[in-house]
């Protein structure tokens, strides 16, 4: 629940609000936040469509420069913070492992009692259910694929002239490192 609770001495609150387009305004977020009790100097707002934390530099600043073990971040929604289940969840675990709650409003979210961990650990869940279900129907076009023989698979790389002395040397030269391996072979670390 979403109760006031005793912030621990010396932790802050902050609100973080976002919208994808510079026309779009934020005006409705930082009313709701504002209303919460937020202070307007802890209120930090985003124009960014970023699909990950990468593209949206204010929050990226918030999570490693100025969130802090004990703050909190309040977001009117978890939309506002994250553009994918996978992306929230590591936002969510790296900020429970630091001891920093989250607060969605619209969803009743909050990381700082038991019913906040239990929602992690089903968001959690969700996120490898999510997962399992991408890469199953990976798998299913790509078999339908090879019965149409539309789909060959990865073009093979063929062996430089120098694969067996550099992989030699690589097994019997401590000093010979995978990184020269590649780099006198030509080759990729994928390959």
């Amino acid at each position: 629940s979403m109760e006031n609770k005793q912030s621990p001495p010396g932790s802050r609150t902050f609100g973080y609000c976002r919208v994808s387009t510079f026309h779009q305004n934020t005006d409705r977020q930082e009313e709701l936040l504002l209303l919460r009790g937020i202070s307007p100097d802890f209120l930090f707002l985003e124009k960014a469509s970023g699909k990950t934390v990468n593209d949206r530099p204010i929050l990226k600043s918030l999570e490693d420069h100025i969130l802090r073990e004990g703050d909190t971040l309040v977001v009117e929604s978890w939309s506002r913070l994250s553009r994918n289940s996978s992306d929230l969840l590591r936002l969510v675990d790296s900020f429970q492992k630091r001891n920093i709650c989250l607060i969605s409003v619209k969803e009743n979210f909050d990381t700082s009692g038991p019913t906040g961990s239990l929602m992690f650990g089903i968001l959690a869940l969700l996120v490898q259910f999510e997962r399992e279900l991408l890469l199953e129907r990976q798998r299913s076009g790509i078999e339908k694929a090879r019965l149409e023989k539309k789909y060959k698979g990865r073009k093979p790389v063929l062996r430089p002239a120098n694969f067996e002395d550099c992989l030699l040397r690589y097994q019997k030269e401590r000093i010979y490192s995978m990184k020269d391996f590649m780099i006198e072979t030509k080759l990729k670390r994928s390959t």
